[in-house]
C-alpha cells in the first residue's frame, strides 16, 4: 500500500483459535556431534566449514541432530543464531577447548557450546523462582512460538478474569506483555502494575508452567521438583499434585490473600542481604531491630521480612557497616508474621481442592524435606509456608543428598541458578536456567542453549524436534 511517497505494509495471518505447532524461523539452529570416539568427534568438528550458504548449514544442522545420541560416550553442541553468532569463532574457539583440555568431562562457552563426555549421573531436577522474578515481557519469545506456552497462558487469563469478575476486561497476559512503552514513566507503571502481588503470582505461575510445558515437548522430564516461596506451588503442579487449572485457582488466591494480608495495616518490605548468615543473626540481635531473616538463600545470601520503616533503617545501618543490601521489587513481607493473616484462609482453601500423588519428590521450604504424601499433611505444610522462613539452602542440599546433580532453573530470570551454585559450589553438578539472558538474547537462543547442556551431559534431549517442520 502506498500513497503520498511512504508505503504502509500490512501482513495478515487467518485467524484460527490454538496453535497446532510452534512457529520456526530457522535462524536459530543447533548442530550436534556425537561420537564414541574422541578423534572422530574433533574430525567431524574440523570438517565444518563456516562460509556455507545458510540453507545448506541448515540442513547439515538438521541432519546432524538426527545423528546425535546422548549415549555416545563424546558429545558437543554449538547453538548458531543467523542474526548473531559468528560461526567462524565459535568453531574456533570450540576446536581450541577440545584440543586444550581433552582432560574435562565437561565444559561449556557463554557464546553457545557444551561438551560432555560421560554418562549422565545422578537426578535432574526443576526449581521454578517465586515473586520478584516477573518483569515485563518475560519470555515473550516463547510466548509467540510455541502453543503449549499459549495454551497455558490463555488458561491463565481465563482463571484470573474469574477470580476478577469487576475487574474489567485487562486479562492477565496483559499485564504481563503490555503495549509498547516509549517512556519511562509509562515503563515504570507497567512494572509496577506487574509487581502488585495479586498480579505477580499467577503471571510468574502462568509463564513459568508455560516454560515447563516448552521442555516436555522435547522430552526432559524432571525427577525432582522444588520452588522458591510462590515457586512451590508449581514444584507442586510440576509433580502432578494439583492439576494445571487448580494451580491458577490457588496463584490467583494466593496472591489476593498475601496482598490483602494484615488488612489496611503495614504490609512490610524485604531486603536481601549479602553477608554470612551468622553475620546477619549477629546485626539483627545487635541493632534490636524487629526483623525476621524470612529467607536464607545461600550461604552469603538472605532476606530480611520486617516494617518499612525498620526495613529503611536497617538498610541505612548496613551501608554504614559497608554490608550490601538492596530493597525486593515485592509488595509485602512475606514470610514473616506481617501476611500471617493469609495462612488461614488459604488453608480453609486447600481443603477444598484435590491432592494427589506425586509422580516426582517435592522439596519443601520450610523443612527441606520431601512434601508428605497424606493429603491433609501437605495441605498443613502448604498452607503453613505464607508465614514461616524459607531455607533454601538446606532444601537445595537436602535435594543434591537424594541424588539431584543438575538443577534447570524453569520461569523467569536466573537467580535460583545463582543460587545452587553459592551453595554447592565445591560438588559436581550443573545449574541451568531456561532464561539465562533474562530477555536480552531472544528467546529461542536461551531454549536451544538450555538444551545443549542438557545434551551434552548426556541427559535425554529430543533435538529432532527443533525446527521441526520448518
Amino acid at each position: 500500500f502506498g500513497f503520498g511517497g511512504s508505503n504502509f505494509h500490512c501482513v495478515l495471518e487467518e485467524n484460527v483459535s490454538e496453535k497446532s505447532a510452534p512457529d520456526w524461523d530457522g535462524d536459530i539452529q543447533i548442530l550436534a556431534f556425537s561420537s564414541d570416539d574422541f578423534s572422530a568427534l574433533q574430525q567431524s568438528l574440523a570438517a565444518e566449514q563456516p562460509d556455507k550458504e545458510w540453507e545448506d548449514f541448515t540442513r547439515r544442522a538438521v541432519a546432524s541432530r538426527k545423528q546425535f545420541s546422548s549415549e555416545h560416550a563424546f558429545r558437543l553442541l554449538l547453538v548458531v543464531d543467523r542474526r548473531q553468532t559468528e560461526l567462524k569463532k565459535l568453531l574456533t574457539s570450540a576446536r581450541a577447548m577440545l584440543e586444550k583440555h581433552p582432560e574435562k568431562t565437561s565444559w561449556s562457552l557463554p557464546e553457545g557450546a557444551a561438551f560432555g563426555s560421560k554418562p549422565a549421573t545422578g537426578k535432574l531436577g526443576i526449581l521454578f523462582p517465586g515473586q520478584g522474578s516477573q518483569y515485563v515481557g518475560m519470555m515473550r519469545d516463547l510466548a509467540c512460538q510455541f502453543p503449549q506456552m499459549q495454551e497455558v497462558l490463555s488458561q491463565a487469563d481465563q482463571a484470573f478474569a474469574e477470580e476478577r469478575q469487576t475487574a474489567g476486561l485487562q486479562r492477565l497476559s496483559d499485564f504481563i506483555y503490555p503495549h509498547p512503552a516509549f517512556n519511562d514513566e509509562t515503563r515504570q507503571a507497567q512494572d509496577t502494575a506487574l509487581r502488585a502481588t495479586d498480579v505477580a503470582q499467577p503471571a510468574i505461575g502462568a509463564v513459568s508452567l508455560g516454560a515447563l510445558r516448552v521442555l516436555e515437548s522435547f522430552g526432559i522430564a524432571p525427577e525432582a521438583a522444588a520452588g522458591h516461596s510462590y515457586g512451590e506451588l508449581l514444584a507442586l503442579c510440576a509433580a502432578g499434585r494439583i492439576e494445571s487449572e487448580t494451580l491458577h485457582k490457588l496463584s490467583n488466591l494466593r496472591g489476593r490473600l498475601m496482598a490483602g494480608a494484615n488488612g489496611a495495616g503495614e504490609r512490610g518490605a524485604m531486603l536481601a542481604v549479602k553477608a554470612p548468615f551468622e553475620t546477619v543473626q549477629q546485626f539483627i540481635q545487635t541493632e534490636k531491630f524487629d526483623l525476621v531473616i524470612a529467607n536464607r538463600n545461600a550461604p552469603d545470601q538472605s532476606v530480611l521480612a520486617g516494617t518499612t520503616q525498620i526495613i529503611e533503617q536497617a538498610s541505612q545501618r548496613l551501608e554504614q557497616q559497608s554490608i550490601w543490601n538492596r530493597r525486593l521489587p515485592v509488595a509485602a513481607a512475606f514470610h514473616s508474621p506481617l501476611v500471617a493473616s493469609a495462612q488461614q484462609p488459604f488453608q480453609e482453601a486447600l481443603g477444598k481442592i484435590s491432592i494427589g500423588a506425586a509422580r516426582i519428590p517435592v522439596f519443601a521450604n520450610t523443612t527441606a524435606k520431601e512434601y508428605p504424601k497424606p493429603a491433609e499433611q501437605a495441605r498443613k505444610l502448604l498452607a503453613g509456608q505464607l508465614a514461616n522462613p524459607v531455607d533454601f539452602v538446606a532444601e537445595i542440599t537436602a535435594m543434591f543428598e537424594s541424588g539431584v546433580t543438575t538443577f534447570v532453573e524453569v520461569g523467569p530470570g536466573h537467580t535460583l541458578t545463582g543460587l545452587v551454585q553459592s551453595i554447592l559450589r565445591d560438588r559436581d553438578v550443573t545449574a541451568i536456567a531456561l532464561d539465562s539472558s533474562k530477555g536480552k538474547r531472544a528467546g529461542a537462543n536461551d531454549l536451544a542453549n538450555a538444551l545443549i547442556r542438557l545434551a551434552a551431559l548426556g541427559r535425554a534431549v529430543d533435538l529432532t524436534r527443533w525446527d521441526e517442520g520448518n
